[in-house]
């Protein structure tokens, strides 16, 4: 994934320090996804609010719904997780 010049692999999380670790286990995977499901869905929600273009804020309302799809699927192996059920 690029960001910026850099590539940043998407087992990576930012430690708030300014440096990268690896993610490691399935919760932290999932945790990580879930995070940024949830920004790509208030990403498209603030976007759409903003747009005066009714065709394209029905389109930036249609990827908010998808995200909100993708959170409650992760939200859903997240749980299966914790119950000790494969997550898959």
């Amino acid at each position: 994934m690029m960001q910026g010049k850099w590539v940043v692999s998407p087992f990576l999380r930012e430690d708030g320090m300014g440096s990268y670790r690896r993610l490691s286990t399935p919760d932290e995977i999932l945790n990580a996804a879930l995070a940024k499901e949830r920004q790509a869905r208030q990403f498209y929600a603030g976007l759409a609010e903003q747009c005066q273009i009714e065709m394209v804020r029905e389109l930036l309302e249609k990827l908010k719904d998808e995200e909100n799809k993708h959170v409650k699927m992760v939200e859903d192996m997240l749980m299966d997780l914790r119950l000790g059920r494969s997550p898959l």
